[in-house]
């Protein structure tokens, strides 16, 4: 076969194996409706989304309760021993305090032991405008038909298996809040499996494990389909929104967090629900949940802690390895790179090149170059997308429907860039001396990997292990014909543990939660990198075929923009987020529309007018930087109703402080009150007879309280004697007021994430 054949089939090759890494993770399979009673049958759980994702469920309103008596029905027809845990849950964190009257369900599956028990944790209500099919109904579905299964099983395991579905997530994860502030519960749980369906479809991923489970990870790797990397937890920390299982770490508890990676764009909105869901993506969520809990009902849970380790996935397999041996194999790299850059300097000499280290610096920097001008254009290019189609900041990190089309064009145009820097000089180009440079910073990169985020590591290191042992096979000149066969074969080899390890990390990269934000420009990194390891394959490809992967690369840059701008209007099916919400000030008899966006759409702007932003200064937003955006806003029509209540029940002074107790209450039966405390600095705070500990409370505060119903509010405060006191108060409720609505919301549009939109506020202040 001629060379240039060869190289072509080897590229060919390894990027087939690059796809196939990611594709052999995904869902690829749907069971009929003939699937044997004890194995787990996505089309059976769906049967459940009739109920679980009807309409909107969030905490505290009569939806919520409709889907709790489903669950509770569900699990009592199985003779499960179910027991409805009414609870206050309470998280606090700076001058924030967010609080819900929660209802957790536990049903209970009765081992033959008589030890602690295994938690399969989901949530069951919604966000505000969402149908939570996929957050967290996928979850929720999943555990109702893993009930079915294992009762059709007729196994009787060791464990009791506690399935609980937790309240108030989608307010602050508060229920399991309300979980881990019961120490029976606390004392029970010896491990848990929180599912989140962060997402609609892709891999069911393992987002993070708690530390030192080596034999959770044993187990976890003979699942059906094992999928997760030590690097998500990693990325977790950084990425934005949080999970129940937060809590359960925090209290000491091992166990796993799954979720699922793709779809973001669906995340919290009207759109989420039965008719986005893959059941592909049911299926092997499912399959993975019922396989964990089988794998774990007869392991002996006292036993469950080990060595820390790290975990990535080759293929269908879960590979994990000591965190102790990081540092031996990173001092082995580092011992290969100095035995391969010797070599290389060695034959540099033999060849006559009397300036070897000259060839090196300048590898060095060409590699440099390419990451430097990879990520400026990458930061380039999605700040164009930003500001080409401003639409896109109404979806959470510009997450578009069309996104995973952007991705590919940032991969291609980091490619681009790679391909026209090492086409550039080429009559000095030297492989071997690229291939130096390109070590050396990984070397270095590897190396600051290791103190800083060790989790992250493994991509670098196993690929950079089989790339320095092949750098240490050298061909002598005189040979390089008759070797270059051999050769390229053995970069080829050399290359496939990048190609294996990689592609995920890139995907992860697309499934992570930074969106179309400028943080994704680091997507091009482990690209750029990838195509590093494959260099000695397609530059013998570019002697014969020059600027051919810049040429490929640029064209698939522009055939994507050219399908992603295509693909940018909205439809009923992927519908604009508009943010429109009502508010009456009550003390002023003054009512006005607002939208948390800078600009109108089609549907709000019946409602705003030409309306410019202004300022609308808001003290009840939970973050200051919301409460400082300027605002669209118009005059509305007042309505008819009944005030929200503030009553002074309590006003003590002693020892120079002065302690204040309010109730707060709704006319209307509120699923939300917010109260803030304006600037006055709070000593201490007790909400319904529960002290507020965990946070800083000498400041102003702010409470965000979720499911009262005829219930009240109250709050004990501590001052400084002599101060006064102002309090404002909003209660909220879901959708505009039916009064002032002027036309129905067309189907292409819904209402933004987040408890503003689409809601009817009342609002009234007092002093005290």
């Amino acid at each position: 076969m001629k060379p240039l054949w060869r190289n072509l089939l080897l590229l060919v090759l390894s990027l087939v194996v690059c796809l196939y890494s990611v594709y052999i993770l995904s869902p690829r399979y749907l069971p009929g409706t003939a699937e044997p009673a004890n194995r787990f049958s996505a089309l059976r759980a769906s049967e459940h989304y009739r109920v679980v994702a009807a309409m909107p469920h969030m905490t505290g309103t009569i939806a919520n309760t409709r889907v709790r008596d489903s669950i509770i029905a569900w699990c009592d027809s199985f003779k499960l021993d179910v027991q409805v845990d009414t609870a206050i849950g309470l998280r606090s964190f700076s001058s924030i305090t967010l609080g819900a009257v929660t209802y957790n369900i536990r049903a209970r599956l009765r081992g033959t032991g008589s030890g602690r028990a295994i938690y399969v944790v989901s949530h069951y209500d919604s966000a505000p405008n969402s149908y939570g099919a996929g957050d967290d109904g996928i979850a929720v579905i999943a555990m109702m038909e893993s009930i079915r299964a294992l009762r059709a099983d007729h196994k009787a395991f060791k464990n009791d298996i506690v399935f609980l579905f937790t309240d108030a997530e989608e307010a602050g994860l508060l229920g399991a809040a309300a979980s881990m502030r019961d120490s029976s519960i606390k004392k029970d749980m010896a491990i848990a499996f929180n599912y989140d369906g962060t997402a609609v479809r892709g891999a069911s991923m393992l987002l993070e494990a708690s530390p030192s489970v080596r034999p959770l990870l044993e187990h976890y790797r003979n699942l059906p389909h094992p999928f997760g990397t030590s690097l998500s937890a990693e990325g977790k920390k950084r990425a934005p929104g949080h999970l129940d299982f937060e809590l359960f770490k925090e209290a000491g508890i091992p166990g796993f967090s799954q979720v699922l990676p793709e779809g973001r764009s669906h995340y919290h909105s009207l759109i989420d629900r039965l008719e986005a869901i893959d059941l592909k993506t049911v299926q092997q969520h499912g399959e993975n949940m019922l396989a964990l809990i089988k794998e774990f009902g007869d392991v002996n849970l006292q036993q469950l802690k080990g060595e820390e380790v790290y975990y990535f996935p080759v293929l269908n397999h879960l590979f994990i390895y000591a965190a102790s041996w990081q540092l031996w194999l990173l001092l082995l790299c580092n011992g290969l790179f100095i035995a391969s850059f010797v070599l290389f300097l060695r034959e540099e000499r033999e060849a006559g090149n009397e300036a070897p280290w000259g060839s090196f610096m300048f590898a060095v920097a060409r590699f440099l170059l390419v990451l430097l001008f990879s990520f400026v254009i990458a930061y380039a290019l999605l700040s164009l997308i930003q500001k080409a189609y401003p639409d896109l900041a109404r979806f959470q990190n510009y997450e578009s429907y069309n996104a995973w089309l952007y991705y590919i064009a940032l991969g291609c145009s980091a490619l681009t860039v790679f391909g026209c820097v090492y086409a550039f000089g080429k009559r000095t180009f030297s492989v071997p001396a690229a291939m130096a440079g390109f070590h050396f910073l990984l070397i270095v990169l590897a190396d600051a990997l290791y103190t800083q985020v060790p989790s992250a590591l493994y991509c670098l290191l196993f690929p950079l292990l089989f790339s320095l042992l092949a750098a240490l096979v050298r061909w002598r000149r005189a040979d390089e014909t008759a070797a270059r066969g051999p050769r390229t074969l053995l970069g080829f080899l050399a290359a496939l543990p990048a190609c294996l390890l990689l592609p995920t990390v890139i995907y992860f990269s697309y499934a992570g939660a930074f969106g179309l934000s400028v943080y994704t420009a680091a997507l091009c990194v482990p690209v750029v990198i990838l195509a590093g390891f494959l260099l000695p394959l397609w530059k013998e490809v570019d002697y014969k075929l020059p600027y051919w992967l810049p040429g490929l690369s640029f064209m698939g840059v522009l055939i994507c923009f050219l399908f992603a701008h295509l693909g940018s209007h909205f439809s009923s099916r992927y519908p604009l987020r508009s943010s429109l919400y009502y508010r009456y000030d009550m003390d002023k008899n003054q009512a006005v529309w607002l939208s948390d966006i800078g600009h109108t759409d089609r549907w709000n702007k019946i409602y705003l007018g030409n309306a410019k932003p202004g300022v609308y200064t808001d003290s009840t937003f939970l973050y200051s930087r919301s409460e400082l955006t300027e605002r669209l806003n118009s005059k509305a029509d007042t309505l008819d109703v009944l005030a929200p209540v503030i009553r002074l029940a309590k006003d003590s002074v002693a020892n120079g402080s002065r302690y204040v107790q309010l109730v707060f209450a709704s006319s209307r039966e509120a699923t939300l009150l917010r109260v803030a405390f304006g600037a006055v600095v709070v000593k201490d705070m007790v909400i319904n007879g529960i002290p507020v500990t965990d946070a800083v409370v000498d400041t102003a505060r702010r409470i965000q309280f979720c499911g009262l119903g005829n219930d009240s509010l109250r709050v004990g405060i501590r001052v400084k004697e002599g101060v006064t006191l102002p309090v404002t108060l909003i209660d909220y409720t879901r959708g505009l007021p039916p009064a002032l609505e002027k036309v129905i919301r067309p189907d292409d549009i819904v209402p933004t994430a987040g408890w503003n939109a689409n809601s009817t506020q009342l609002l009234v202040r007092r002093k005290f």
